[in-house]
Formats: C-alpha cells, sequence, structure tokens
C-alpha cells in the first residue's frame, strides 16, 4: 500500500497554551510523507519563522509488529547572518510483552555559531500501556553531554497520555 500524506499549518510564535501572539511571529509549518512499502515511510518536512529562520528535515521510519527503527537529519538556516544548526538522532524501540516496549534514541545536535557547543544525548526509556492502547506512560532517562570536553548531565522524564 503505497500512500501519501501531506499537512501545512500556521501557528503563532508564543508556544504551546499561550493566547497572545507578543511579538506577532508566526510558524508556517508543512510537511509530506511517503509510505514506500507497508512498514517504510519516507518523510520531509519544513518549518519557516517568518523573518527569522527556516528549519528543515528528512527522516525514514521502518515500523512492523516487532519493533520501530526510526532515524532524521534536521537544520536551520538563519534569514539573516548566522550559520546553518544541523543534527540526526537515531531511535529503535521493541515491544518485549503486548504491554511493554523498551526504546533507546541517541542524537547529536551542533549550532552552527562560532564556539558553538555540540550536544549528543542518549536516551534510555519504556512506553508502558498498563490498561491497553488508549493509555500510554512513557517513562526516560536522557544523558545530555554538552561542551568538548563533554559535561553529562541526567534527567529523567516521565509522562502519562490518554486517548479519549
Amino acid at each position: 500500500d503505497r500512500t501519501f500524506e501531506a499537512a501545512i499549518g500556521v501557528f503563532n510564535g508564543d508556544g504551546q497554551n499561550v493566547t497572545a501572539n507578543a511579538d506577532s511571529s508566526v510558524l508556517g509549518v508543512a510537511r509530506a510523507t511517503y509510505r514506500i512499502v507497508p512498514y517504510l515511510a519516507l518523510g520531509a518536512n519544513v518549518a519557516a519563522y517568518f523573518g527569522d529562520s527556516t528549519r528543515y528535515g528528512v527522516d525514514v521510519n521502518f515500523e512492523t509488529p516487532y519493533g520501530v527503527l526510526r532515524a532524521e537529519l534536521i537544520g536551520q538556516s538563519f534569514d539573516v547572518g548566522g550559520d546553518d544548526d544541523d543534527g540526526w538522532y537515531v531511535l529503535a524501540a521493541s515491544p518485549v510483552t503486548p504491554w511493554l516496549q523498551p526504546m533507546v534514541k541517541y542524537e547529536q545536535f551542533e549550532r552552527g555559531a562560532v564556539a558553538a557547543i555540540p550536544l549528543e544525548a542518549w536516551t534510555f526509556g519504556a512506553n508502558v500501556r498498563p490498561w491497553g492502547r488508549s493509555t500510554r506512560i512513557t517513562l526516560q532517562y536522557v544523558a545530555r553531554t554538552t561542551g568538548d570536553p563533554g559535561v553529562t548531565r541526567g534527567l529523567g522524564l516521565a509522562q502519562f497520555q490518554v486517548i479519549f
């Protein structure tokens, strides 16, 4: 089944759950995905902060009942001055039971500015579905290393989602 999907949107620039737009910035986003075969999809996206910068990315997603392997290249180009930012990540996850899906993710990101501080991170976690597909608890530990030589800091994250 080959399928093509596209989506576009325009958003205010102040973030989630904010009703005002103090600086009048607007974010335009477009995304397209093409499913080559049932388990393999390629995607591309672009997001423009009008009058500021453009972000872009390409991704590949291989998802079967036995697991997920996902990778993405991202970047940002500034309209005035500044060097491009770029990064990438790869993520793998596989269910070990119907209610438990461990995952691991590795990512690198580097700002293009002079004297940029590189960032790399490992994320280890699990998606837990104690009451079926309508609920999900995501538990993660993220170890981020910044600078050269690197300083590593850890952070634990938890998220609870309910679909209704």
